[in-house]
């Protein structure tokens, strides 16, 4: 049986901030990618997903774009996810902002465990990859699994084929960073 994934041919590169994003596509314009397949990322782009494509963002696009999903239940990133995950993620967020009570930590477990559990859970939603690839340059900002740029990476991380954390100094900065990114790798990819 042959499964073709065309509707699949994207490829989400995020970078610390725009002056790297043009390091990227500079380098992609070089290795013979075409400029018409390189996007840099918008929040109302209508056609983000569709082509073979290259979606260049900052880690603040993704930022903001997680904030703005809680808070409108819409997103033209994460259309896939359902309200009640989120839902339950914005619980963990405001929790560990303390504005609101953990409903679903469970005894012993830390805020990236019921992250990860949360999400796990879900599995199901996310059958049927939205992108190719996630390539997030210096991953070793990962410092928070809980914050809106950890969560957003994870959904992200989710919603794709493969994952691919990038750091030059994973160690250099201890050994929480290096922990983190491993939360946002799934093993079964």
């Amino acid at each position: 049986m042959l499964i073709l994934f065309c509707f699949i041919t994207l490829i989400v590169i995020v970078g610390p901030n725009k002056d790297v994003l043009d390091q990227w596509e500079e380098s992609l314009l070089m290795s013979g990618v075409a400029r018409t397949r390189i996007k840099f990322y918008h929040p109302y782009d209508k056609q983000l997903r569709q082509g073979d494509t290259f979606i260049l963002m900052t880690r603040y696009d993704l930022f903001s774009e997680m904030r703005n999903f809680m808070m409108t239940k819409e997103s033209n990133l994460y259309p896939k996810i359902n309200i009640m995950l989120l839902g339950q993620l914005e619980n963990q967020y405001l929790a560990s902002q303390s504005k609101e009570r953990n409903k679903w930590r469970c005894e012993g477990e830390s805020e990236a465990e019921v992250v990860t559990r949360l999400l796990e859970n879900n599995l199901h939603q996310f059958k049927h990859p939205m992108f190719r690839t996630i390539l997030i340059d210096e991953a070793h900002f990962l410092k928070n699994l809980v914050s809106y740029w950890g969560l957003g990476t994870a959904l992200l991380g989710m919603t794709t084929q493969r994952s691919v954390p990038l750091s030059g100094t994973p160690y250099n900065n201890g050994e929480c960073p290096s922990c983190c990114i491993v939360y946002h790798v799934r093993a079964s990819k």
